[in-house]
């Protein structure tokens, strides 16, 4: 084996080692929140921070609450998208689509612990809203559990406060929900520490740590100079007539200065980096670096990343149940439900509860008060897939889904706006002045510009039908309108 060769089989066997050191994940929730703080502010991965980001950029949806009330969907809309936090003077992003973003960000990519403060009430058009309010930092929260040993678990003998001196009691005007715990929880587990994501994190991290020390304590510029050869020395033991030779370490420590002396001069920055070393055969100069493939496979990461890609829910899904090989090597279905299971918790545990509390401080109001509300997210825009939109056009024609419905989830573009610039273009007489020009010169001989614009249906076959226009909703189609042609106007003679 030649001394590259041993060289490089331990500096594999070092890397590999370090699989089998333990990487111990705190069990203290605080110490638990600093860890995934600290991994999402240097993802080492790729990973970790850009798949939450995508849970958080996804979750935030459109949220409204309606009523059978017009004037109470007026009040309620001007509070959900221009009160809330409107008194910060932009220090924060106004509306609830803001304060859901920090929602997430807390469920998610930081303590799992989401703590909302209501800090201002307001009359809105007179009715009261919680205009200023926030997520309270989850690593600054504390938890005191004030039930007796001998009596057992009590919920809601457990007091939060934020701090530890217990000076500033969580108490009223809060909403704190534990995503991903049990209600006589003290404490929840953070996201990236109960999926293992931050376990495995952390073997990335150790691998690539290891691979940037040997980068930088065994790969540096080594050079190998050989002198004489093996007849040669042979030759010189055996005592024939041939001259043979051996070189002794001052003649080749001497030969190794001379070349030393010649780089230095030459290259004056490998000075304090150059390495060299000789040996006996015939003189040969060469550059002597190991071989680094076997420490920068790939394979080396393969394990970590799949356990951080099934923390975040992409799992492996045998191929028997699925229904093609690309599915059976990765599966999105638990990620897609982790972002739908995050919408539904903001709008049931935040969203409802605070509706709940608007009716209590409105209680002397029994006009509006007394109305049903409810609760309304658009679907996550991520996931609307071509066959999606399609879809959302059938259930329209068959009159199932309204225009709003239609234009926004089939074009992603705001209903309102659009029936704005509508009447804006009815008012300037666009329709009339911008009629489609004829296209299509059906009669030859005729010239089109002299053609009237009046239609003339064209009878089409059956399979001439479109897709989204055959089912209940045949019966309202009519085949005619498929194929307009141009009908020659009578010429006066």
């Amino acid at each position: 084996m030649s001394q590259s060769q041993e060289i490089n089989g331990i500096l594999v066997d070092v890397l590999y080692n370090t699989l089998g050191k333990k990487i111990s994940v705190p069990t203290d929730f605080h110490s638990q929140v600093n860890c995934v703080k600290a991994m999402q502010g240097n993802d080492c991965t790729g990973l970790v921070d850009s798949l939450s980001d995508f849970l958080v950029t996804s979750a935030k949806v459109y949220y409204s609450v309606e009523t059978n009330n017009k004037q109470l969907n007026k009040k309620l809309k001007q509070w959900l998208n221009k009160e809330i936090n409107a008194d910060y003077k932009g220090q924060v992003p106004r509306g609830l689509q803001s304060l859901s973003e920090e929602y997430f960000k807390e469920r998610w990519k930081s303590s799992s612990f989401p703590v909302l403060k209501i800090v201002k009430w307001d009359k809105v058009d007179g009715l009261k809203f919680p205009t200023k309010m926030f997520f309270v930092d989850g690593e600054s929260i504390y938890a005191q559990d004030k039930t007796n040993t001998s009596e057992g678990v009590k919920i809601g003998n457990i007091k939060y406060f934020v701090g530890k001196d217990e000076s500033d009691p969580l108490e009223k005007g809060v909403i704190i929900t534990k995503p991903f715990a049990r209600w006589f929880d003290k404490y929840p587990v953070p996201f990236m520490i109960k999926r293992g994501i931050y376990n495995n994190f952390k073997i990335i991290e150790a691998l690539k740590d290891k691979q940037s020390e040997i980068l930088n304590q065994v790969v540096p510029y080594m050079f190998l100079l050989k002198k004489g050869s093996e007849a040669l020395a042979l030759a010189a033991l055996k005592g024939t007539e041939d001259n043979g030779k051996i070189y002794t370490d001052t003649e080749i420590k001497d030969s190794l200065q001379q070349i030393k002396d010649t780089i230095e001069n030459t290259f004056t920055s490998y000075r304090k980096e150059m390495l060299a070393r000789g040996s006996q055969w015939d003189e040969e100069i060469k550059h002597l670096i190991p071989d680094l493939e076997p420490m920068f496979k790939p394979s080396l990461f393969t394990a970590a990343e799949k356990a951080v890609l099934g923390g975040f829910g992409f799992l492996d899904i045998a191929e028997s149940v699925a229904s093609n090989r690309k599915e059976s090597i990765l599966n999105p279905t638990a990620f897609i439900s982790e972002i739908e299971r995050g919408v539904n918790d903001f709008k049931e545990h935040i969203l409802r509860e605070l509706i709940y509390r608007v009716i209590e401080e409105n209680v002397e109001n029994r006009i509006y008060m007394n109305e049903e509300f409810e609760i309304i997210s658009s679907p996550v825009k991520g996931f609307v897939t071509d066959k999606f939109r399609t879809m959302i056009r059938s259930l329209y024609d068959r009159g199932i889904v309204s225009r709003q419905t239609a234009v926004e989830m089939g074009v992603e573009i705001p209903f309102e706006a659009e029936v704005t610039r509508l009447k804006r273009e009815k008012e300037r007489g666009l329709p009339e002045d911008q009629e489609p020009p004829v296209i299509q010169n059906v009669e030859k001989d005729v010239d089109p510009t002299k053609q009237a614009n009046k239609v003339v249906p064209k009878k089409v076959q059956d399979n001439d039908i479109p897709d989204d226009k055959k089912g209940i909703e045949a019966k309202n189609f009519n085949k005619a309108t498929v194929e307009p042609v141009i009908k020659k106007k009578k010429l006066k003679k």
